[in-house]
Order: C-alpha cells, then structure tokens, then sequence
C-alpha cells in the first residue's frame, strides 16, 4: 500500500519553478546567441509543461520558433540538412 507525502507535492512545485526561472534567466542572458538561447528556451518550456504553466510554456515554444537559425556560432548548427 502506497503512502502519500504531503510536502511531497509542494517540494517538487517549488523545484520545478526554481529550474523553470533559472532557464529563463539563461535565455534572457543569451537572447540571440544560439544554440544555448533555444536549449534554455526548450528546457523553460519543458519546466512549465511540468508545473502546468500553460501560456509560460507556449510563450517559450513561440520564442524558439521566432529565433529563427540565425546567430548561430557554428552556421551549420541552425541547417536543416536537407535529403
């Protein structure tokens, strides 16, 4: 029989929201130096999945599809190889 942890619940919200705020304030400290600006945006919008922030996570994916392949360091990084 499985027992409940009440604090349980809480303690991994509260994880979840500090690393959701520390991958924004990586993106925000890289805003166009890719690939680092989407892995952060990605892994905010990962985060936000799982805290249930519907319109946080949504924002971050539109960020990631707004950045285009542009500011990439390695130019190669931000093709799509094509077939």
């Amino acid at each position: 029989m499985a027992t409940s942890m009440p604090g349980a619940a809480k303690s991994s919200t509260g994880i979840i929201r500090r690393h959701g705020a520390t991958f924004a304030r990586l993106a925000s400290e890289n805003k166009n130096k890719q690939p680092i600006y989407d892995w952060a945006l990605l892994n905010q919008a990962v985060a936000a999945l799982l805290d249930q922030q519907d319109s946080i996570m949504h924002q971050a994916l539109h960020e990631v599809e707004n950045a285009g392949t542009n500011n990439f360091a390695d130019p190669s990084l931000g093709c799509i190889p094509s077939r």
